[in-house]
């Protein structure tokens, strides 16, 4: 028999509208395939996850209506609207069926889309960086195809936007723009939002992030913090290393990510030709372990200081979108430039070092 099972959380609850449906009942077949004794449903902006029991291979669930809280099924997003929605597990992916849901339509059209669009633009950056290996010229026509796909995106999200200012969709959307557009966009794009998402977790966190980047941006002071071995020992602070009268290269890197070992090398390289002069080199290893990370300095006899371990999370603090990625201070601590390639960094330290 079909296992009913009522998905309460408080905090939904008190959102939830005075009239209308209350919830939407969702329905998960996993047909004649192995099934599971329960599947999870995850709320993001609540932080909250629930266990549903499945029975001869079916569960039905009720999530509590709220178009500014969205949910995750095991992988599937939906958005609770207060219709029904049905999901097909019995395949090698899991299909939602979004019923008369208009939201839930517009949202499995989007990541349909966004996800094409997505591949298609992974596709090529693996392509060129294979042609940049290769030491090949990049056509015109390849480069107009990548723009076109960027465009394709922007448009669709822009579009996904206009059409879902009031429910959790835009945001789906916001988070697969902001890589191509500036913070102040990103905060106008935030302002054309209800007043019910613009105060969501989701949104908060976009805001808090934007004014973590104000903070660590390119001109301003440095942000201190205290480094800590595995004991919990302080061991500096980051103000020993910074704004003391050197150029300053700080590499986040990790070591189990090759393109961070091959860059550590290369970082080493210009460190050595430049250590004689005020510039030295910092690395921190981020989103990794630290007997991992000590096994790579000490495979390649890296001769400049480490912080492993902190007392904040140094990647969030720094708002380190990926690794490896480099930023290079000033003698008096203000942060000159963010995201430099090898070929950036060596001639900002050839006009300081000339100016000098």
């Amino acid at each position: 028999m079909k296992s009913t099972y009522l998905f309460v959380l408080a905090v939904i609850a008190a959102l939830t509208a005075s009239c209308g449906p209350r919830y939407s009942v969702v329905t998960g077949d996993f047909g004649d395939k192995s099934a599971p004794d329960s599947v999870s449903i995850f709320i993001p902006n609540l932080g909250q996850t629930e266990r549903v029991p499945v029975e001869n291979g079916v569960f039905v669930a009720k999530i509590p209506y709220s178009l500014i809280n969205s949910a995750f099924v095991e992988d599937v997003y939906v958005i609770p609207d207060g219709k029904d929605l049905t999901i097909d597990f019995s395949g090698s992916e899991p299909i939602l069926n979004p019923g008369e849901s208009e939201i839930n339509i517009r949202a499995v059209e989007f990541l349909k889309a966004s996800d094409k669009l997505l591949k298609e633009r992974a596709e090529f950056m693996s392509q060129y960086m294979q042609s940049i290996n290769a030491k090949e010229v990049v056509s015109a026509d390849f480069v107009t195809k990548y723009v076109k796909i960027e465009e394709d995106i922007r448009s669709l999200c822009n579009e996904t936007m206009s059409k879902n200012w009031d429910n959790d969709l835009s945001l789906q959307a916001l988070s697969t723009i902001s890589r191509y557009i500036s913070d102040e966009e990103i905060e106008a794009k935030i302002d054309s939002l209800s007043i019910e998402l613009q105060s969501s977790p989701s949104v908060l966190k976009i805001k808090g992030d934007i004014e973590i980047r104000n903070r660590t941006a390119e001109g301003r002071m440095f942000t201190d913090f205290t480094a800590m071995d595995e004991d919990g020992k302080v061991t500096s602070k980051f103000s020993d290393y910074i704004g003391n009268g050197n150029y300053v290269l700080v590499d986040f890197w990790a070591s189990w990510y090759e393109p961070c070992l091959e860059n550590l090398e290369r970082v080493d390289k210009i460190y050595k030709e430049y250590k004689d002069k005020n510039f030295v080199v910092l690395g921190i290893p981020v989103w990794d372990r630290v007997s991992e990370a000590s096994k790579v300095v000490a495979a390649k006899k890296l001769k400049w200081n480490m912080i492993y371990q902190s007392d904040v999370d140094i990647a969030e603090l720094y708002c380190i979108p990926h690794v490896p990625t480099l930023i290079l201070f000033g003698p008096d601590g203000t942060i000159l430039h963010r995201d430099l390639s090898l070929k950036k960094l060596r001639e900002a330290l050839e006009e300081y070092f000339r100016a000098e």
